[in-house]
């Protein structure tokens, strides 16, 4: 297993940077991003990969993306060469074999001297390849390697949840005694179990999330624009350190929509709105948030009535969260005193994973996930009645030995008034 480590990260395991923080952000000077983990951290990473591989009786796995980020856990993170950088999406495929040198390959859509040099950089997987050409030259080189490997006969995982239909079909026809497995579920649970590094990393992106909710409440008053507020929130996220994927989410009410959230207009807000401001700052990949209600001025009975049963439920699903209970426990803890309020169902989904994606792993109501130490999701309970209510509460909840702690130092409130 040691020689394979050695393979993995292209030097002997003695040789890595063996430390328990995570990369720092590439400087001002630097040409390209790195990697936002540590080899050390990488090299776990792999190896935790392998040993559910091997109970799973898989003989390679292949991870491809498009839109979302499941190759990032495998060992991409440029997401400029992902399509940004291009204005074109771009497959990223990693390809692992239970032994030996994991695959990078990533199609060239913008030219091959600039992309290698920054791919290199971005990873800790050492073979990269360059592929010109469509998804279907793509798939026929991993086709190749893995007749390579000599590995045509075996067991091949497919994950990323985007043209895993495709490779289906294209494997089938090229590697007709491959048995195709459906390893989606796979990655996600190992996911959704943040090591050392990764909460460091998510709990610094709490930290600018918390900042711009600080410069949010300073900022907000009648007379202020949609766009100056979400301007003002946006500003202060990416001048705290965060990354162009960072955004806001904004919805103003009470009005008929049924949504949370909804497209700024340049609306001017006044005394008498209710404000659901969402932050989702990205830090060196990872993501979290935060969602606070203000209320311009005294709510009105409904909202005010709305707040206290959304935190009631906040608290409630909260006193629940800790190792060893199932996931959806917190939420039916919390739905249940969010009844007794006198509210039939939260409106849009109370919580979710997060990490790499916004929505990361299983659904938090799955009764199949038990809780366990270092996985990370947000917990937001929630109720949209037009012309009356909106209205959310959050905390972006750690899973430690002893309960949760909220990676957020924003106090979770139903409502604050402004």
């Amino acid at each position: 297993m040691w020689g394979t480590v050695r393979n993995i990260v292209g030097m002997p395991i003695s040789a890595a940077p063996l430390t328990s923080e995570p990369s720092a952000p590439p400087s001002g000077s630097s040409a390209f991003p790195t990697p936002p983990i540590s080899v050390a951290a990488f090299t776990k990473r792999i190896a935790r990969i392998r040993e559910q591989m091997r109970a799973d009786k898989l003989d390679c796995l292949l991870v491809s993306s498009v839109l979302n980020h499941a190759v990032r856990y495998l060992g991409f993170f440029d997401p400029e060469l992902q399509g940004r950088g291009s204005g074109s999406s771009q497959l990223v495929s990693v390809l692992l074999p239970i032994e030996g040198d994991p695959v990078l390959f990533l199609q060239t859509f913008t030219a091959a001297g600039y992309m290698r040099p920054r791919a290199e950089a971005s990873s800790h997987i050492k073979d990269i390849r360059l592929v010109g050409g469509d998804n279907q030259q793509v798939l026929q080189l991993v086709v190749d390697q893995i007749h390579s490997w000599k590995l045509d006969g075996g067991r091949l995982g497919l994950a990323g949840g985007e043209i895993d239909w495709a490779e289906r079909l294209f494997f089938a026809q090229f590697l007709p005694r491959v048995n195709l497995v459906d390893a989606n579920a796979m990655l996600s649970l190992l996911r959704i179990v943040k090591d050392a590094e990764e909460i460091e990393l998510m709990r610094h992106s709490a930290a600018i999330g918390d900042t711009a909710m600080a410069e949010v409440e300073r900022s907000i008053a009648p007379g202020v624009t949609d766009f100056e507020l979400y301007a003002r929130g946006q500003a202060s996220m990416l001048s705290a350190g965060g990354e162009e994927d960072t955004f806001v989410l904004m919805g103003i009410g009470p009005n008929q929509n049924t949504m949370l959230m909804e497209l700024l207009n340049g609306r001017r807000l006044s005394r008498g709105n209710v404000v659901v401001y969402e932050t989702l700052p990205f830090y060196r990949l990872y993501n979290t948030e935060l969602a606070v209600t203000f209320s311009l001025g005294p709510a009105s009975a409904m909202q005010k009535r709305a707040a206290d049963a959304c935190q009631a439920a906040y608290e409630a699903g909260v006193a629940e969260a800790r190792p060893g209970v199932p996931a959806s426990k917190v939420v039916d803890a919390s739905l249940a005193v969010f009844q007794a309020h006198g509210f039939d169902s939260f409106t849009h989904t109370p919580g979710h994973f997060i990490g790499l994606d916004n929505y990361e792993g299983p659904s938090l109501r799955s009764r199949d996930i038990v809780l366990e130490t270092g996985m990370i999701f947000s917990f937001h309970p929630n109720v949209v009645i037009p012309e009356q209510v909106k209205e959310e509460i959050c905390g972006i909840l750690l899973v430690t030995d002893k309960g949760v702690e909220n990676l957020s130092k924003y106090p979770p409130r139903g409502m604050r008034v402004v």
